[in-house]
């Protein structure tokens, strides 16, 4: 696959079981157009949407997304759905998603998920590669979550998983208390104290076309967190790692958590 004239990369995603939002998406909370347009020129909306309706009745549902972005997945889930709201803390990615908008059953709205307040509940809440880890107010974000959420309703979160070989690699070049393992054991803690779900993991395959693509790649993952680009100690991390392997692809599994509200 060839690079385009706007240096977006080109990651070719082989399905090994379920169709699964790719760990990338994860970064969607801070880089929404960016992402989203790397993500129409493939197939991957077809594959979240599979991987939602495959998880969770939407048909004529009221829905609310969490990081729409440019509304990539909105759009898509608009014909199959009585309702959806759409919200992004990115106010560029809203403003392009509302130029985009025909449809009068959809609303995008710049707000963040810590705090919002839309004043009703949903039957549907979606979290498709929302960053969780970024936050600075995890426990209220979920508890905000929760109170937006009917009785009988259903929260899908589809994120990146800490055991798969992406991951691993990712947990490579970060220090320790950053690392990705960790983290999800504090928010299935956090999780659990609003919810009730079951997880599931989402099998797939991230291959790239040259190892110039892999450093972009995560280039893009560090550079929030760091404000720097990737050091040649950490690129000749990946070349070994890459080469031992003999093949520039990874496994990149993804988890779905289909939550409920605890009964209180």
């Amino acid at each position: 696959m060839n690079p385009t004239s706007s240096g977006e990369l080109h990651i070719r995603y082989e399905l090994d079981l379920l169709p699964a939002a790719p760990l990338l998406l994860l970064f969607r909370y801070h880089y929404s157009g960016t992402i989203d347009n790397m993500y129409e020129m493939s197939s991957q909306t077809e594959k979240d949407i599979r991987n939602i309706t495959n998880l969770v009745e939407i048909e004529n549902k009221s829905i609310l997304e969490l990081g729409c972005g440019t509304g990539r997945i909105t759009f898509a889930l608009a014909e199959r759905v009585q309702e959806v709201v759409a919200i992004d803390i990115d106010t560029k990615a809203i403003e392009k998603a509302r130029q985009r908008n025909v449809n009068e059953n959809v609303t995008f709205r710049v707000e963040n998920i810590e705090n919002f307040d839309l004043g009703r509940k949903f039957e549907i809440i979606l979290s498709i590669g929302v960053g969780y880890m970024y936050l600075r107010d995890l426990p209220n974000a979920i508890k905000n979550i929760s109170r937006h959420l009917e009785e009988d309703g259903v929260f899908l979160l589809i994120c990146s998983s800490p055991d798969a070989e992406y991951q691993k690699v990712v947990d490579l070049l970060v220090e320790e208390n950053v690392r990705s393992l960790s983290f999800y054991k504090q928010f299935e803690k956090i999780l659990s104290s609003h919810f009730t779900f079951e997880k599931t993991i989402l099998k797939e395959r991230l291959t790239f076309s040259q190892f110039e693509d892999i450093v972009s790649c995560f280039q893009r993952e560090l550079k929030e967190e760091y404000q720097k680009e990737l050091k040649k100690p950490q690129i000749q991390q990946l070349r070994d790692y890459f080469q031992g392997r003999n093949k520039l692809s990874v496994e990149d599994d993804s988890q779905a958590y289909i939550c409920r509200n605890n009964v209180t």
